[in-house]
């Protein structure tokens, strides 16, 4: 059983904002309303991969990768699933005991 339950998570995808989170190590360009830079999970020779600042939510175009903070540290930060929950909350300071390792 996880240490995490749902509510928790939902509440870090729902007060983590992803586009302050990767803007700290990703080079962004704005277009229209959201923002895109090169995948690395792929070569990518144009930018695919969009984060919407309106809906705290990322997705490739052309690997098809999406999801919200805790689905972008799955797809691009290789951690452990306890390690990714910490590395939200000490990199973004979001107020909230972890109860897990």
């Amino acid at each position: 059983m996880s240490k995490y339950d749902s509510e928790m998570l939902q509440q870090i995808c729902d007060n983590v904002d992803l586009l302050d989170y990767v803007s700290q190590s990703l080079e962004l360009k704005k277009q229209g309303d959201n923002y895109f830079t090169n995948c690395p999970n792929h070569v990518d020779l144009t930018p695919s991969l969009s984060f919407s600042p309106k809906e705290n939510y990322f997705y490739c175009f052309s690997c098809g990768a999406s999801g919200r903070i805790i689905d972008y540290l799955v797809n691009f930060e290789g951690l452990t699933f306890g390690g990714r929950i910490r590395k939200v909350y000490h990199r973004t300071g979001y107020g909230m005991a972890c109860r897990g390792n």
